[in-house]
């Protein structure tokens, strides 16, 4: 095998080469080979939607055209999605709308979306980039129990793809958030009577791997009354010589449900009986 290299050519051009065997003054028949070199690409992708939470089955792109010159010749611009059920997208090189847009996606996919210059069918080198459609949010949050203490959370599986949920929520003005890959949860640790704002975020991805967020759906659930706590400053403020007159406070952090009433029990001292 001979092997010779004609460089300094333009890219995205066909050429003609024709081989001649010589032998001293015998010429043989001429072998003639068409050649396109692969074209150059020089431009840049944006996503310009398809982050938004509420586009989760669509993404539109936007590019910066690669400039033609002596040197560099293409016919038009090919745009991929990554998924073999949706179809290529090509563009002419002179389009000056430099806008694509795929639909039919699939919510919470991690999509490779690539671009190419092609000339005379040889497409070039591509370049490419990674992004993942929102997820679809939960469409129902339900408590299945609830205590003075827990509420267990229940809520229906997503459309689309997804990783894990988020749940969020306040203890003591305090953000807390437990994810979860099932489609219930219990937390625990909560105080008796109040209400609690419980937000279930879809998850689909990781940190690493390009994380996207559904919209937030979100339900208030109050926790069942249990014992109050014991009140503070029992004081007398005023006393006589046949009656005593005493204040008390119990927070309302404390109180744990809908007080009633307060009971006093007194008795003479050593008595064995007492009154209340």
């Amino acid at each position: 095998m001979v092997h010779v290299l004609i460089d300094d050519l333009m890219s995205g051009v066909e050429y003609n080469f024709q081989i001649q065997v010589i032998s001293y003054s015998l010429l043989s028949e001429i072998s003639s080979l068409q050649v396109r070199t692969m074209p150059l690409i020089q431009s840049e992708i944006f996503i310009v939607s398809g982050l938004d939470p509420n586009e989760k089955n669509s993404v539109t792109l936007t590019y910066t055209p690669t400039p033609q010159s002596q040197r560099i010749k293409f016919d038009h611009y090919r745009f991929s999605i990554g998924d073999p059920s949706i179809p290529e997208k090509e563009k002419l090189a002179n389009d000056t709308n430099r806008k694509v847009t795929f639909s039919g996606l699939m919510a919470g996919r991690l999509y490779n979306i690539k671009m190419w210059t092609v000339s005379g069918g040889v497409a070039s080198q591509p370049i490419q980039r990674q992004d993942r459609l929102h997820p679809e949010a939960i469409t129902m949050l339900n408590a299945t129990k609830i205590t003075d203490t827990e509420i267990a959370l229940s809520w229906d599986k997503p459309q689309g793809e997804f990783t894990s949920f988020e749940v969020q929520y306040l203890v003591d003005n305090n953000y807390a958030a437990n994810i979860t890959n099932d489609l219930h949860i219990t937390i625990t640790d909560l105080k008796p009577h109040r209400n609690y704002t419980f937000t279930v975020v879809v998850r689909s991805g990781t940190e690493l791997s390009v994380l996207r967020n559904s919209v937030p759906v979100s339900a208030v659930f109050t926790t069942e009354e249990s014992v109050p706590g014991r009140v503070h400053k029992f004081n007398p403020i005023d006393v006589q010589p046949s009656e005593i007159v005493f204040e008390w406070s119990l927070p309302i952090a404390e109180q744990n449900g809908v007080i009633t009433q307060f009971s006093i029990s007194y008795s003479l001292e050593g008595g064995s009986q007492s009154q209340v």
